[in-house]
C-alpha cells in the first residue's frame, strides 16, 4: 500500500494522533523518505489584484482564516501584513502562514475554540513548512470533521 511506504520520520511529527490508525503495528513497512515538498508559485498580477481586495475588504482583525489550496489564498495571505490578532482554523496549512505567524499578524488569541493554537487537518509546502509544524505544540492537527 501507498500509506505504509509513504511513513517518513512520523514519530518526529508528535502532533499527528489520528495519521495513523492505532490498530495498525507501529511503523509499517518504515521506509525513511523525505516528505514530498511543494513550493507556492508566485501570484499572477490578477491573482495578486484579487488577494488585495479580499484582505482589504473582508477580513478584519481578529479574524479567523480558512485557506483553500492554490495561488489566490497565498496572494490574500501575503496581503494581511497590517492585520493584527489573526486566527487560523483550516483545513490546510501551507507555507503562506509562516511569514504572518512569525511576524505576529497571527496569534489565535480571539479565537473561541483551540484558542491561541492553529488548527489544520493536513500541510503541504517546503521543509521549512515541515520544520515549523515539527514538535510544534502551536499547531494542532485534527481530522476535517472536527
Amino acid at each position: 500500500m501507498i500509506a505504509e511506504n509513504l511513513v517518513s520520520d512520523i514519530d518526529s511529527l508528535s502532533f499527528l494522533p489520528f495519521f495513523l490508525p492505532s490498530s495498525l503495528p507501529p511503523y509499517p513497512n518504515r521506509k525513511d523518505v523525505d516528505l514530498p515538498e511543494h513550493a507556492a508559485s508566485p501570484p499572477s498580477p490578477a491573482e495578486d489584484a484579487i488577494g488585495k481586495l479580499i484582505a482589504e475588504n473582508l477580513v478584519s482583525d481578529g479574524a479567523t482564516l480558512q485557506m483553500g489550496i492554490g495561488s489566490i489564498p497565498n496572494a490574500v495571505l501575503a496581503r494581511l501584513t497590517n492585520h493584527r490578532d489573526l486566527g487560523v482554523h483550516t483545513e490546510m496549512f501551507s507555507d503562506g502562514l509562516l511569514p504572518l505567524v512569525r511576524a505576529g499578524n497571527i496569534t489565535n488569541a480571539k479565537k473561541k475554540e483551540n484558542q491561541g493554537r492553529i488548527v489544520t487537518s493536513f500541510c503541504s509546502g517546503t521543509r521549512a513548512l515541515y520544520d515549523f509544524i515539527d514538535d510544534n505544540p502551536l499547531v494542532k492537527f485534527l481530522v476535517s470533521s472536527f
